[in-house]
This record gives structure tokens, sequence and C-alpha cells, in this order.
């Protein structure tokens, strides 16, 4: 358990059991992913057809999104959420920091597939140009990222709590303000032609810090948060 050996075994099935589990249950796919999607629909008529406005104000509601439903992904159950699995797993020896980073590897594989489904629906409804698609890219792949350990952090912290998994998006939504600022920034940075580095950059930090920080946690608490 105390080697870094023993928890790099771990990570690689802890991972394929939770994304094995999502495949089964369909947790996120099928609740989470519509309802995203049909958010931004509903966004994009209340807003109404100023193509002009739709296209200034279509990065913040896509990111909006992002987080909210991205929020509900961290959320699902896991499969070491229930009290029997965290024993069998503490029983095998399994490190509580494998476990913390396969729930947040998973989750941000969830968010990933949730922005690359809904990243092409926000193209049209908000008529978004698609440019520097590297940079796009990076801040996709870090945001969903940073939003995962944010959220899988909170999950641990709220696991054994009365309310659950309510206080999971009470804690994530306004940690991952700042991550909506900077990601909205290199959007727009790229449509302008102005300086995107330092939001990417910021999008990155907060990706380190947050996954740190539930690393952190998860050897303090020892997965008993």
């Amino acid at each position: 358990m105390s080697s870094s050996h023993v928890r790099l075994d771990a990570l690689v099935p802890l991972v394929r059991a939770e994304l094995v589990a999502e495949r089964r249950t369909g947790q996120a796919a099928g609740l989470v992913l519509p309802f995203a999607a049909a958010a931004l629909v509903v966004l994009a008529i209340a807003v109404g057809a100023d193509a002009a406005l739709l296209r200034r104000i279509g990065p913040g509601l896509y990111w909006a999104v992002v987080i909210l439903f991205g929020s509900l992904v961290t959320a699902r159950p896991s499969v070491e959420s229930s009290t029997p699995h965290r024993e069998m797993l503490a029983l095998l020896g399994v490190d509580p920091i494998a476990s913390y980073l396969a729930n947040t590897v998973a989750a941000a594989a969830m968010i990933g597939v949730l922005q690359a489904i809904l990243a092409p629906v926000a193209l049209v409804l908000f008529d978004l140009p698609l440019r520097a698609l590297a940079s796009t890219v990076a801040v996709a792949v870090l945001g969903s990222l940073a939003l995962a350990s944010i959220g899988t952090l909170a999950a641990e912290l709220s696991r054994d709590q009365r309310i659950g998994a309510s206080f999971i998006p009470l804690i994530t939504t306004p940690l991952a303000v700042p991550l909506a600022i900077a990601a909205v920034q290199v959007a727009e940075a790229e449509t302008y032609d102005g300086a995107s580095l330092p939001w990417l950059l910021l999008v990155a930090a907060m990706a380190v810090v947050a996954l740190a920080s539930g690393v952190l946690v998860a050897r303090f608490t020892g997965g008993s948060a």
C-alpha cells in the first residue's frame, strides 16, 4: 500500500472498472448528455435570433452548461462509493490516492466525451468560428481534468455527509468559476486575435492545483472522507 508501484498497478484497473460501470449503467451518457444538449438548445432559443449576440455569449453559455452538467458526472455513484467496496479495496491494499486518481481520470474522460458531443451543437447554435483547433482541444482537455478533479474532491468530502451528492455542485460550481472565465477568454482571444496563452496556462494551473489538492485530501483522509 505504501509503495508507488502498488498505486500504479491499481490505477489502471480502477479506471477501467469505472468506465465499464458507466458503460453498463449509462448514468452519464443516458441522463446527463441529453439534458446538457437540451439545455444548450433552450438557452439558444431563449436568447433569440440575434446572431451577433449569440456569437458573443455562446462560449460563456457553452462552458456554463459544461460545468453544471460536468458536476453531475462527478456526482454519479462510483464503483468504490459504497462501504463494502471501499472495505474490499482497503483489504486489497489499494491506496486511497489511487482511488481518487482513478475516479478523477474516469470523470475527466466522461466530461471530455460530454464536451465532444456538445461542442458541435454549440458551434451550430451559436454560429461560433472554429479557429486555433490546438488551443481549443487543449482547453477542453485541461478543463475536463480540472473540473473532474474539483468534482471528485467534492464527492470525497461529501461521501459520508447526510446531504450526500447534492453537496457536490455547491462545492464544484463556485470553484469552477475561474475555470469558466479562463476558458471563455481563450475562445475570445482566438476569435479576436488576442493572447490566449496566459488564459490557457491559468486553466492548466487550475488543473494542477485541483489535482494536487485532491491527492492531499485523499492522503490525509485515507479514503474515509
